[in-house]
């Protein structure tokens, strides 16, 4: 092989990696860029997982509340007024249910009546803008006794069985023990229930004083 073939040869070599190289250095660019790609998605994707989270437990919570609370239904004449619902599961909507929005979790829970009438009561506030004081000082307003203290009162001392079961008159007791709150009466106060209670006075005439 002489010389000028050989110098052919290295140069048609040289020629080829060149053309390799040049391949090569333009191929980079583009793997770089897809890698930075997948990185990005890698990143959104990792970001992202949190948010998800957060709102499957919170989801999770609001099923879980949904079930342990009952629905309110407003019966003054058994007790069953706002106040004595909300304090009863107080704990329940305070503390299990720190993570959300407790007006709107306490408003879930009302029955279809109560529910329209708060709603017309607010108007034209919505019940997403009322804040969880306002709400629960409204229903309370709205669905408490209707009848006063003293009454209650009275109507407790005054308590006595009829046709019922020893059971039944047992739970009439203790309802209008609980209506009659008599942990909060007064030493004045009890007296001058006792000494109401002994007096015989018509019905007609203390159903009119009473109320």
């Amino acid at each position: 092989m002489d010389a000028v073939t050989f110098r052919a040869i290295l140069d048609a070599q040289a020629m080829q990696q060149q053309k390799a190289f040049d391949a090569q250095a333009m191929q980079q660019p583009k793997t770089l860029n897809a890698m930075m790609e997948r990185m990005e998605r890698l990143f959104s994707a990792m970001s992202a997982t949190p948010a998800a989270a957060a709102a499957s437990t919170a989801e999770f919570v609001t099923n879980s509340l949904s079930t342990r609370l009952p629905e309110f239904t407003y019966d003054p004449d058994n007790g069953c007024t706002f106040k004595v619902w909300y304090n009863r599961y107080y704990d329940i909507i305070a503390n299990d249910g720190s993570t959300l929005a407790k007006a709107r979790l306490i408003v879930s829970k009302l029955d279809a009546a109560t529910y329209a009438r708060f709603t017309n009561h607010i108007l034209p506030k919505k019940t997403v803008d009322a804040s969880l004081d306002e709400t629960v000082k409204t229903l309370k307003e709205l669905f408490g006794h209707n009848t006063s203290v003293f009454a209650r009162r009275y109507v407790y001392l005054r308590t006595q069985r009829n046709d019922e079961s020893v059971r039944d008159y047992t739970g009439l007791v203790n309802r209008r023990h609980g209506m009659a709150e008599f942990n909060d009466v007064t030493l004045e106060q009890m007296k001058y229930l006792v000494w109401i209670c002994g007096l015989a006075i018509q019905h007609r005439f203390f159903h009119f004083f009473v109320h």
